[in-house]
């Protein structure tokens, strides 16, 4: 399944990828984004933010901006009430990835690993959420968090109301 949109992403408006993204000779990291994001439709895009074709990461502005995911549902929440979230059905995996990938002190992009997983991790939520119906789980966090799947990014006070309205 492809991801909606790469040059809106944190991934790609933080300026982290680009020594690689802007290598001509080298078109590996293009054709991931091709084949996994509904906005690439080529391997040989123009930047739309204006970063030329060979551009080395000395000369590319880095944003400073942090990754701040204390807003929303994220994987240190998931692994640390783990009782809360163990009866879920497809989260594991994702926690065995971030497990696995966090073990490993040559990840140089810690922030886009942690976006992903966390995407994931909503992803999963929002569709239990959606289809069991769990206002039990919704109780139990914090009605200002918010479960951002990347399409449906809502507070839990609203999906409470909204499933509440259902039931």
């Amino acid at each position: 399944m492809k991801m909606n949109n790469f040059f809106d992403s944190y991934h790609c408006t933080s300026k982290f990828h680009c020594k690689s993204c802007r290598d001509i000779e080298d078109d590996s990291f293009r054709i991931q984004l091709e084949s996994g994001f509904d906005d690439v439709n080529e391997v040989n895009f123009d930047c739309p933010h204006g970063v030329p074709w060979g551009a080395k990461g000395e000369i590319i502005e880095v944003k400073k901006e942090e990754y701040d995911d204390r807003q929303m549902v994220n994987i240190d929440m998931v692994k640390s009430n783990r009782e809360l979230f163990i009866k879920i059905e497809g989260l594991q995996p994702i926690i065995d990835e971030y497990d696995a990938k966090s073990k490993n002190k040559d990840i140089p992009c810690s922030p886009c690993l942690r976006a992903r997983i966390n995407r994931g991790i909503n992803r999963v939520l929002v569709a239990h959420i959606e289809k069991e119906k769990d206002l039990d789980l919704l109780n139990s966090l914090n009605n200002d968090l918010i479960l951002a799947d990347g399409s449906t990014d809502k507070q839990v006070s609203e999906w409470k109301s909204e499933l509440q309205n259902v039931l």
